[in-house]
Order: structure tokens, then sequence, then C-alpha cells
């Protein structure tokens, strides 16, 4: 099994969907657990952020795979810490769990991913509905989630999510802008359903 530690400090590199599949069908499907490694790889190779590999086997972890190729990924997690406020400043993320922990319980969505080639298409597509799904799931309460990405930003505004915070965030010791929204989670099926709309 390769260390973490390891990998999180090798440089990142992309990758890439191989052409000869990019004909098939993509699935959303639950990771195995000899899956969470390559998610957590194909991660930092895209965004240059390294995610615990401990976070991961406590959480809900789903990938997009079209063939044998993992194109794709997203979290859902319902365990503290969440990993969407350990970036922001420690009083505004103490003032947003207290904010959150008057309701039902908090679920998170994280790590969301596609590789560039793919983004916009109809694999983009099926993994937002795959994902908006598997939140429905839970019941209503709410879902916090974060980007650094201005057009992750753009598509979560489209869907009617409440801003909770805009500034500084630390990204694996890099200080970066973010945002954190929330909304309700009964409502990730049709809000996903709208933006996708617009986005077409």
């Amino acid at each position: 099994m390769h260390n973490h530690r390891n990998l999180c400090s090798r440089p990142a590199g992309p990758r890439f969907a191989s052409d000869q599949h990019r004909a098939q069908p993509a699935r959303v499907k639950l990771a195995e657990p000899a899956e969470l490694e390559q998610f957590q790889r194909s991660y930092l190779d895209l965004t240059g952020s390294c995610v615990p590999l401990e976070y991961l086997q406590r959480a809900s972890v789903h990938v997009v795979r079209r063939g044998p190729d993992m194109v794709g990924g997203f979290v859902i997690n319902t365990t503290s810490p969440l990993r969407t406020l350990a970036r922001v400043p420690h009083d505004t993320a103490c003032q947003i769990q207290d904010e959150l922990s008057q309701g039902p319980p908090v679920r998170e969505v994280a790590c969301v991913w596609m590789v560039p080639s793919l983004r916009g298409s109809a694999v983009s597509t099926r993994m937002w509905i795959g994902l908006a799904l598997r939140i429905a799931v839970f019941g209503r309460g709410p879902v916090v989630y974060g980007t650094e990405a201005d057009g992750l930003r753009r598509f979560y505004e489209r869907f009617g999510s409440v801003l909770l915070y805009s500034g500084p965030v630390q990204v694996d010791n890099v200080r970066k802008h973010g945002w954190i929204y929330y909304s309700d989670s009964s409502r990730w099926p049709e809000l996903i359903a709208c933006a996708l709309r617009r986005a077409s």
C-alpha cells in the first residue's frame, strides 16, 4: 500500500481518460476500498490538493468510470471534522458550525472533480445528477460545500446556494480565495437539474 504522506508530497501532473474509452458510457458508483488511493492520486494530480486517506476511508466516496478509467468523483461526508470548514479561519469555522448545528445533521460534499476533457459533457452531467440523487437519499438537512475554483463557484450559485463565507482559505499550506455554501439536501435534484439546463 502506498504511503499517502509521500503521495501528498510528490508533484502533481494531469491525468486524462484514455482515448480508446471515450465512447463508452460513464457510470457513477460507490468506490471500493482499493479505489480510494486512485481517487486520492487523481484528485491530487488535477487540483494539487491532497486528501488524507483517513478522510476518504470514513466518508462515502463515489467515482465516475468510463471503461477502466476513473474520470471523476466526489465525496459525501457526515462526520466531523468537515473538510470544507477545516480550510477557513478557526473562528469562522466555529461560527458556521454553531449555526448549522441547530438543525438536522450536516453533511458535506467535497472533492468534486472531473478530468478537464470531460467537463461540461454528458459524463459531467451524469456525475452531477448522481451526486444530487445520492444527497437526496439522506433526507432533509443542510449540505455544506465549498470551492476555490471560480467555475464551480458560478455553477453552485446557479442553483440557489446560500453563501456562508467568501474570503481567504488555507489549502495544503497555500493561501487562496474560497467560497463556502449550503443548501437543503431535499432540493438538490431539482436545483442541479435547473443549473444543468441553464448551462446547456
